[in-house]
């Protein structure tokens, strides 16, 4: 059965033109634009990330240069899960909890990856935007139902012209 977290800020609506938020909801963006950002600089720029992506590259060279291939394999599956968790936290006070209920933004999540091109960060947050985009015009021009149909439709279109995404790179 499903079950609701109270939100620690009220249910006022903030009105900023023509477009109506709740708190929580400014509250959610905010805290995922300082996380993918904290994540996009350790990736980029910490000694962890870069021995990440050395694995990513080249999974031989990277043990033979020392880098110990399980622990790294524990911690990236340690941060993804944690990332996860954070955002069913911050996401269950504005949805009910199920436990089939990462489904859909699961399914959407891997489409974006792939629209953006694998392993390519500006990509998947540009791919991201296009298909956020994308499902809250058509829910609000054409129909709610459609909404999630026409995001997908959009990336077949796109691999169908790209089929390494948007800046992903042919191998």
């Amino acid at each position: 059965d499903p079950r609701e977290i109270v939100s620690p800020f009220s249910h006022k609506r903030v009105v900023w033109g023509p477009i109506f938020l709740t708190q929580h909801r400014i509250f959610v963006f905010a805290a995922g634009v300082v996380v993918i950002g904290l994540l996009y600089l350790f990736i980029k720029k910490h000694k962890v990330g870069m021995a990440m992506r050395a694995i990513v590259r080249d999974r031989e060279a990277s043990a033979l240069m020392g880098i110990n291939l399980n622990a790294m394999n524990s911690f990236t599956f340690a941060l993804g899960a944690g990332t996860a968790a954070l955002a069913g936290a911050l996401l269950g006070a504005i949805f009910n909890v199920l436990p089939s209920m990462g489904e859909l933004p699961l399914v959407k999540g891997f489409a974006v990856v792939i629209m953006g091109g694998m392993g390519n960060v500006q990509g998947i947050l540009f791919s991201g935007l296009i298909l956020g985009v994308a499902e809250s015009l058509s829910a609000s021009f054409i129909s709610l139902g459609l909404s999630d149909a026409i995001a997908f439709a959009i990336l077949i279109v796109i691999l169908l012209f790209k089929p390494a995404g948007l800046f992903g790179k042919r191998i």
